[in-house]
């Protein structure tokens, strides 16, 4: 279930400040478009994968 469907008086912010949170307009975006929580997480899940990878190597505990 998306966030406008649970809430009817869902709306964002008029300087869509959640993108500065999420990085990008992709998130608004999608939820805009009807997606779940599924599938904008599964979105990001191939630039996850290279930052854990760069990350690794500043670990300190691996």
């Amino acid at each position: 279930m998306t966030a406008k469907r649970a809430w009817s008086d869902f709306a964002w912010r008029p300087d869509h400040s959640i993108d500065r949170l999420t990085g990008s307009a992709r998130v608004r975006t999608m939820i805009d478009a009807g997606a779940g929580a599924d599938e904008v997480a599964a979105a990001w899940e191939s630039e996850l994968a290279v930052f854990r990878g760069i990350r690794r190597h500043y670990l300190l505990y691996r």
